[in-house]
C-alpha cells in the first residue's frame, strides 16, 4: 500500500480529473482487497469524492458470469471487459465518454467575431451543437461544464451568456 500511494502521489493529474476509471484485475486472487486498498490510498489523497467508473478487466479469465454476478450488486454500473478482446476497450472508452457528457450542460453564448478561436476546443470535442451568425457577433450552442463555462466567461472579453426567452 505504502509504494502504491508514493505511486499516486507523484502523479497529481487524476486529483483535478472528472472522472476516475479504477481498473481492477478480476483474475486477481482477492479483487476485493485491490479495491480496498486502492480506494483506501485515493482517499488519503484525492481532496473530495469523485465520481468513478469500474472496470473489471481480464474477464477472460475468470468464470464471466458467476464473478460479474458477485460484483455488479457492489458495483452497478461497472464494466467488465477483457482488454484483449475487440469489444473490451471500445466499450470503456463509450462509458468514459457517455459518462463526461452526463456532466456537461448546454449553453447559448453570444461572441464577438473576434473572439471565435475560443471556440475551438469545443469544436475538436463536438462540443458546438450550433452557430448562428448575427451582425458583429455569432450565438453559439455549446455543450461544456459549468466550470468550463465560468471559466471562459472569466478569461475571453465580450463572451456573455444567452438568457432563453
Amino acid at each position: 500500500v505504502d509504494t502504491l500511494a508514493s505511486i499516486f502521489r507523484g502523479q497529481a493529474d487524476f486529483v483535478e480529473a472528472d472522472l476516475l476509471v479504477h481498473i481492477v484485475d478480476a483474475s486477481s486472487p482477492d479483487p476485493d482487497l485491490q479495491i480496498a486498498s486502492v480506494n483506501r490510498v485515493l482517499a488519503d489523497i484525492v481532496p473530495q469524492e469523485k465520481p468513478t467508473l469500474y472496470v473489471f478487466n481480464k474477464m477472460d479469465r475468470v468464470s464471466h458470469d458467476l464473478f460479474e454476478n458477485r460484483f455488479r450488486r457492489h458495483f452497478p454500473g461497472a464494466l467488465f471487459i477483457s482488454a484483449v478482446s475487440e469489444e473490451g476497450p471500445p466499450a470503456v472508452r463509450a462509458e468514459i465518454l457517455a459518462r463526461c457528457r452526463e456532466m456537461e450542460k448546454v449553453f447559448r453564448l453570444r461572441l464577438p467575431l473576434d473572439r471565435m478561436g475560443c471556440l475551438a476546443v469545443f469544436h475538436r470535442t463536438g462540443g458546438v451543437l450550433d452557430q448562428d451568425f448575427r451582425d458583429s457577433s455569432c450565438i453559439a450552442t455549446v455543450r461544456m461544464r459549468e466550470e468550463e463555462l465560468q471559466r471562459l466567461l472569466a478569461t475571453e472579453p465580450g463572451i456573455k451568456l444567452v438568457k432563453e426567452s
